[in-house]
């Protein structure tokens, strides 16, 4: 961010806080390949899921892409949210196709301590441990039959997701549209101008009756 002169500000931050869950979402991906598949090499395995990762990566990047062709203030402050989110993602993409594989190849590679077996034994008799496995096998159960029960009801799918598409592209057309959003503010400016020559005395006549106005709005306000 510094090479590209971008410093900390609410839009670089906001980028930031836009991208957290995408940057955990490549390195989830290549964590469950590598644990599930135990009779492939760990390159490989990164071979084989490398271009899903890089075309979904550069999917998110190509989102944000035409905020940079925005002109004026509207382009120089979203400007810093879409370089910020490029970068973000970019880095994940690094870390979960490079780092991760060399990680985890360096922790299989070591011996397991008889403290470590010790504790990971603790953890997996203790109470906590297993109401959380009956919850998430529980969960998972249901979620089986569920998703048998649905695909033996394919029209009915076809049904509710054409319903859905077509309530969602009414409810976009009914939303009425503006250059920028609303705002609320709760401070406004009041500047009283007379033209040049204009006596002291009618300047304080016209700011009593600004006063008296005020004052009018402020007792209507409060009931």
């Amino acid at each position: 961010m510094n090479v590209l002169s971008i410093n900390i500000n609410m839009m670089s931050l906001g980028g930031l806080t836009i991208c957290v869950g995408m940057l955990v979402d490549c390195g989830i991906v290549v964590i469950e390949s590598i644990s599930n598949v135990k009779h492939t090499s760990i390159p490989q395995t990164i071979y084989t899921i490398a271009p899903s990762l890089i075309a979904s990566t550069l999917t998110s990047v190509v989102i944000f892409l035409p905020l940079l062709l925005i002109k004026g203030l509207g382009g120089a402050l979203f400007a810093h949210l879409a370089i910020t989110v490029t970068i973000a993602l970019f880095a994940s993409l690094f870390v979960a196709l490079l780092l991760i594989p060399a990680l985890h190849t360096i922790q299989s590679q070591k011996v397991h301590h008889a403290k470590k077996k010790h504790f990971v034994a603790i953890v997996h008799n203790s109470l906590l441990f297993q109401k959380i496995d009956s919850l998430l096998q529980t969960i998972e159960h249901r979620y089986v039959l569920l998703l048998e029960r649905l695909l033996l009801q394919s029209k009915y799918i076809y049904m509710v997701t054409i319903a859905i598409i077509v309530t969602g592209a009414c409810a976009v057309c009914m939303m009425t549209g503006s250059l920028m959003p609303d705002t609320k503010q709760s401070q406004f400016t009041i500047r009283l101008e007379s033209s040049p020559g204009t006596h002291y005395s009618k300047q304080l006549i016209c700011f009593n009756i600004l006063i008296h106005y005020w004052n009018t709005i402020k007792k209507l306000t409060n009931d």
